[in-house]
């Protein structure tokens, strides 16, 4: 085979990875030279594949509206992690409560941030109902009990919402030095599997330069999603982008409610 190629039909576009194969070698193509990869190199793939999971459970399971809320503490109360989460419990708790009302589920994705001061900052994306602002109502609920201004924006679709799964995905170092993540997300997201095509011609590259995606009818690319380079573990390239419709470009993920 000469390569394979990956896609995720999400709700709100497409994401697709291709890559080479290693059980046939692609005219005027030549393996890079494997060498063991640096810390820092794998830290930068892996966020990088976990970033765009997080990206594709966001185009299957949220849609422009959807809120995005950023939690904090009052200045001077630094709680430990166990304090965090279960205050954050309470509030899923509350959460699903109001969400019954509505006769729709709760989705959400969150990650807890310690910045280097040692605050805490909680950013959480949470789905939507109709005729409800969940943001607002949650702004309310935690300063309540907490005292403190929660930021809220509204979701939209520009960019695919890459740099919003980027930052819900990040890691940061511990108290330890070692990289962590305290990424997390609701049992209930539907995680979309890839459609897998496999192909005898290596037509993605020819003599070492890429050739341009082929976009399906009705779709466009998000220019800013386009990455292509070399796999670290098989030496071969590989590039992934993303599909939204016609029309619905863009460059970023949310707006100030």
């Amino acid at each position: 085979m000469g390569y394979k190629r990956k896609r995720w039909w999400c709700r709100n576009g497409v994401m697709v990875m291709e890559y080479h194969t290693p059980l046939r070698h692609p005219p005027g193509e030549h393996r890079a030279k494997r060498e063991k990869p640096t810390p820092e190199a794998k830290r930068q793939a892996n966020q990088r594949r976990k970033a765009l999971e997080v990206q594709r459970l966001i185009l299957h399971n949220f849609s422009e509206g959807d809120k995005y809320v950023t939690l904090t503490y009052a200045s001077g109360d630094a709680p430990d992690m166990e304090t965090v989460r279960k205050d954050l419990r309470h509030l899923t708790e509350w959460l699903k409560r109001q969400y019954a009302k509505t006769g729709l589920e709760l989705k959400w994705i969150r990650n807890i941030e310690r910045t280097k001061r040692g605050v805490i900052h909680i950013h959480m994306l949470v789905n939507n109902p109709p005729g409800r602002d969940m943001g607002r109502e949650i702004r309310s609920w935690w300063k309540e009990r907490h005292g403190t201004i929660v930021k809220v924006s509204d979701t939209y679709l520009d960019g695919a919402f890459a740099k919003l799964a980027a930052y819900l995905s990040k890691s940061q170092r511990d108290e330890s030095g070692a990289m962590t993540s305290r990424y997390s997300r609701s049992r209930n997201l539907v995680v979309p599997d890839p459609e897998i095509k496999e192909f005898a011609r290596w037509n993605v590259r020819r003599k070492g330069v890429w050739i341009d995606p082929r976009i399906p009818k009705g779709y466009e690319l998000v220019k800013e999603s386009l990455y292509e380079g070399i796999d670290l573990i098989t030496g071969y390239p590989i590039r992934y982008y993303t599909l939204i419709r016609s029309g619905t470009g863009g460059t970023c993920g949310t707006r100030k409610a």
